[in-house]
């Protein structure tokens, strides 16, 4: 049902008004000049998003719903992954409404051996986890408004912390020691 919110037109019998699919925004999708663009408020605003919010707000949906999905992240993307009745897994891709394979994203040839076996993409994020990613979601907006200054160092340790091998996280620190 959370997939057919995202991905089709639907409207209540006896009501009027529709709701229309998600669709992907190709403008300034990384936030690059208005960080606002990857808000799931701008999303639920425009019904308009990234592979940023959408996959945030399915989680949001889901977790009101109880059902059981999991946000994971290749190279500057992030997906749902869930699992249906018999235990079969499935990659959900929001920003073109399919469902994708694993060799599909392993094929793109950006991610490496090395990086699935120390779990980084393409892995199931826990609550942790998952947290620590909103951590550095957080710190990034941050910088985009602020620049880097100890509010990013916290935030990121604490992102880290709770995820050391957060890849994000890990790329803001090393930007923030550069700076």
């Amino acid at each position: 049902m959370i997939f057919q919110y995202f991905s089709e037109t639907l409207q209540l019998k006896g009501f009027k008004t529709k709701h229309f699919p998600l669709t992907y925004d190709f403008e300034d999708y990384r936030g690059e000049k208005n960080w606002a663009k990857m808000f799931v408020t701008k999303l639920l605003k425009t019904g308009t998003g990234q592979c940023h919010s959408m996959p945030l707000l399915y989680l949001t949906i889901a977790e009101e719903m109880n059902a059981e999905a999991f946000l994971s992240i290749c190279p500057n993307h992030s997906y749902i992954k869930f699992q249906d009745e018999k235990g079969k897994w499935y990659n959900l891709e929001l920003t073109n409404g399919m469902f994708t394979a694993s060799s599909f994203i392993l094929n793109s040839g950006f991610i490496k051996a090395e990086a699935m076996q120390n779990n980084i993409y393409m892995q199931n994020f826990s609550k942790k986890e998952l947290l620590s990613q909103l951590y550095t979601d957080l710190a990034m907006g941050y910088i985009h408004k602020f620049g880097y200054d100890e509010f990013v160092k916290k935030t990121i340790k604490k992102a880290l912390d709770l995820y050391p091998n957060n890849i994000n996280a890990n790329m803001v620190k090393a930007n923030y020691d550069t700076v």
